[in-house]
């Protein structure tokens, strides 16, 4: 009984009919365009569950010419976003990269990563707001970007302090 209301639960969150669907459209189209060998492509999908128990949908892969930035056939990295008290933690995949060939730009709460190496790269990223526009940390190591921007000190409010009758 326990075992049937936790599965319950799980389906309830996750559209499982959709990502079956959208799986069995890309092996259709992966069978149907290509031969063995030949233009591999690499797309995935990330599952999580956020703080409120809704699930988030992250696709990454090739994702074609990025609008806007002439990053012709730039595949979009696994990018995790998580959050603590006190910093935000953001984490990329970028496999066959070297750290002279990572531009990272910040522009407000918009983070951009690009890359290029045997691939080329590109994602951007929407940061939640309350934090530092630049990382007080930035490591690459084994293909792995991580980037820590560090909470907003809370500023007091201006003006005059009126008295409550």
């Amino acid at each position: 009984m326990l075992e049937q209301q936790k599965k319950r639960k799980i389906d309830d969150l996750i559209d499982f009919e959709s990502l079956e669907n959208l799986m069995d459209e890309l092996m259709k189209s992966f069978q149907e365009n290509s031969k063995p060998g030949e233009n591999a492509e690499i797309f995935g999908v990330s599952i999580k569950i956020s703080k409120d128990g809704k699930p988030i949908m992250q696709e990454f892969g090739k994702q074609g010419l990025m609008q806007g930035f002439g990053i012709p056939e730039a595949r979009e990295p696994l990018v995790d976003v998580s959050s603590t008290l006190g910093e935000l933690s953001v984490a990329c995949e970028l496999p066959g990269v070297r750290k002279e060939d990572i531009d990272i730009r910040v522009s407000g709460q918009k983070l951009a990563i690009q890359a290029s190496g045997v691939e080329k790269f590109f994602k951007q990223v929407l940061l939640p707001s309350g934090f530092q526009e630049l990382p007080s940390k930035t490591v690459f190591n084994n293909g792995i970007l991580e980037l820590a921007f560090k909470k907003k000190a809370l500023k007091k409010p201006k003006g005059k302090k009126v008295k409550v009758d």
